[in-house]
């Protein structure tokens, strides 16, 4: 630590690094010998790739010996570490957190192909056209509480009506009272098509929020995350579902952010609209009150509840909030 209390930068992480933890973790050569045997280089050409993944705690050296870590609670601590000195270096630090995101699928998938005792660790593989609803499914049906989040960038296989996935889609969500948030792409949220199965999901509990471009598929819950192999896939035919406190909580944090980010799209106007466009135009709470016809008092309310609303805090969160759904909804 350095002494203002930030973790001293550490070094690039790179494609190559990972593909060798990946090959490493399959394989679980004991000793940098044998792993340059299997990657056809000589342990001098293997150093700086190793030198990164053991100071980032991905790999372990003594000497010639290699230790083995588990993928996912190194990953998400890492990730963590990394979005906690994001402001010494904002977007490298959240491209290296997506560069993570990237691999842990896969390195998951590779510590399960060579772990010792062949557990599966409080993981599901899942592949095959259906395999994101046989996620899904498993995911629901196995937790504890009816609260999950879902990110769909394209989610037409449930939304296209009277299709099999999307009818036993709407038949789960009306088997029980279920809390669930869903961040759909703009395209999928605004097709005529969709209106009926998101007026459906919408009547089962579903709270929807829309972003231009959700960065992947992926299902969450209090207990575990459902990931695409391939972080990025709009809609997987190969998942991974994880039952891993680390990993969950970085993608609930993660998620939290995207809602906040992404806007609601309702179909009418809110009782705050008027208020609102005033004050980002400049005026006071007060001035704008008066302005529409209302008391200061009422309009504090409104300004409170559009607060409530938009899950955010302060006059200046709140703008651009409100600012970023009028832009979508006008798209």
């Amino acid at each position: 630590m350095s002494q203002i209390g930030h973790a001293e930068p550490h070094p690039p992480l790179a494609h190559a690094s990972l593909e060798l933890l990946a090959m490493a973790l399959r394989a679980r050569p004991t000793t940098v010998t044998e792993l340059a045997i299997l990657a056809r280089a000589t342990p001098a050409e293997l150093r700086d790739r190793l030198a990164v993944l053991v100071e980032l705690d991905l790999l372990a050296l003594r000497g010639d010996d290699i230790g083995y870590r588990p993928p996912a609670q190194t990953v998400a601590a890492l990730s963590a570490r990394v979005l906690g000195d994001a402001a010494h270096a904002l977007t490298t630090s959240l491209a290296e957190v997506d560069t993570l995101l990237t691999a842990l699928p896969g390195l998951i998938t590779s510590d399960l192909v060579g772990s010792p005792d062949g557990t599966g660790g409080g993981r599901e593989l899942f592949h095959g056209p259906g395999a994101a609803h046989d996620l899904w499914r498993s995911l629901i049906l196995q937790q504890h509480e009816r609260r999950s989040a879902c990110m769909m960038p394209d989610a037409r296989p449930v939304l296209v009506p009277d299709s099999p996935l999307s009818d036993a889609w709407r038949d789960t969500l009306g088997e029980a009272e279920m809390q669930v948030r869903a961040i759909l792409s703009l395209a999928d949220m605004t097709r005529p098509e969709s209106r009926p199965m998101l007026e459906a999901a919408r009547a089962s509990g579903v709270e929807f929020r829309a972003m231009r471009t959700p960065p992947s598929w992926f299902w969450l819950t209090d207990e575990a995350v459902g990931l695409p192999l391939r972080w990025g896939d709009p809609w997987p035919t190969s998942a991974l579902l994880l039952r891993d406190e680390a990993v969950v909580s970085l993608m609930q944090g993660l998620y939290d952010t995207w809602w906040a980010q992404a806007a609601t799209l309702a179909p009418t106007a809110h009782p705050w609209d008027a208020v609102l466009a005033l004050m980002v135009d400049g005026a006071t709470l007060e001035a704008a009150s008066h302005a529409v016809g209302i008391s200061s008092r009422t309009g504090r309310r409104r300004i409170e509840a559009a607060m409530d609303h938009y899950g955010v805090v302060g006059a200046v969160a709140l703008g651009a909030a409100w600012q970023r759904e009028r832009a979508l909804s006008a798209s």
